[in-house]
């Protein structure tokens, strides 16, 4: 029988080490074939690999900070909200939030890390930070601090993975009363391009636009990782756009659901600037299938 270990001291350890530029020891926390991977990078494997990719990824930050504000663990998985803020060589500060999931072996080693962001926001933000002359934050304040769940032994709301697989179908069928009908009244909603939703009209709108290129599509929660009332739910989506093309991305949506499994909030996390820039070359009548 596999032991189940204790995740926080690595995970304070990886933090610590991100934040204090000892990216060798960041590698370290990997097992030899462990992977990394992340927005607009092919994925890294190996000591050597990581600590580039954590070196070239935070140089543009003299100053930078990774504050996690929620952890939810459920065996050897752990899921990390985050907020980041930096400042670059001119003064001028970036912040954004971000999710990374990691996965351990036995002794507790990441041997899987994908981390997620509003990508197309960030470079945009980093442009136009870099032309900037004047100290100025681009995001105001942080998430606040949520708090930590377990879902090992941990008390939740029935069933909660029908929930996500009733989310899913509905979503892909376009039936958005359904859809909506999964929330609560006042459910808040987190995606990248977009202002934070609340409320199941606002959270409508935002699924019939999000789901308008699509004559049809098919979304497999590829992984249910389930901590207390909080669900991290691992996705892969693959849509056919009016024209005929396809496209496929895999993302990850987190849920927080009520005793009674109702949606109460619901951030969802891909690559936005490779999904946008593909969507775009999709939609050109070019792209479509003979």
């Amino acid at each position: 029988m596999s032991s189940t270990p204790d995740l926080s001291p690595v995970l304070r350890s990886y933090f610590d080490a991100i934040n204090s530029e000892r990216y060798g020891d960041v590698a370290e926390l990997f097992s030899d074939d462990g992977e990394l991977a992340a927005p607009g990078t092919p994925p890294r494997r190996g000591m050597a690999e990581i600590t580039d990719y954590y070196r070239a990824a935070l140089a543009p930050y003299p100053e930078h900070e990774d504050v996690p504000t929620r952890l939810l663990t459920c065996g050897r998985t752990a899921t990390v909200e985050i907020h980041f803020s930096g400042a670059l060589a001119s003064g001028v500060g970036i912040e954004f939030d971000a999710l990374d999931v990691f996965d351990f072996d036995e002794q507790a080693r990441i041997v899987r890390l994908t981390s997620w962001y509003d990508s197309h926001d960030v470079r945009t933000r980093l442009r136009a930070a870099r032309g900037a002359r004047s100290v100025a934050p681009l995001i105001p304040g942080g998430a606040e601090p949520r708090g930590a769940s377990s879902g090992d032994g941990a008390s939740g709301p029935p069933n909660p993975e029908a929930t996500v697989h009733a989310f899913l179908g509905a979503l892909d069928a376009k039936r958005y009363d359904e859809v909506v009908g999964l929330f609560t009244d006042q459910a808040d909603l987190r995606a990248p391009g977009i202002p934070p939703l609340l409320g199941r009209e606002e959270l409508e709108g935002y699924f019939r636009t999000a789901m308008r290129p699509y004559d049809a599509s098919h979304t497999e929660a590829t992984r249910i990782i389930v901590a207390g009332s909080t669900v991290t739910v691992e996705v892969r989506f693959v849509g056919t756009l009016s024209s005929g093309a396809p496209l496929a991305f895999d993302g990850v949506d987190v849920f927080d659901l009520d005793d009674q499994g109702s949606i109460v909030s619901m951030s969802s996390w891909y690559d936005s600037h490779d999904v946008r820039a593909r969507l775009r070359t999709a939609l050109q009548p070019s792209a479509a299938q003979p």
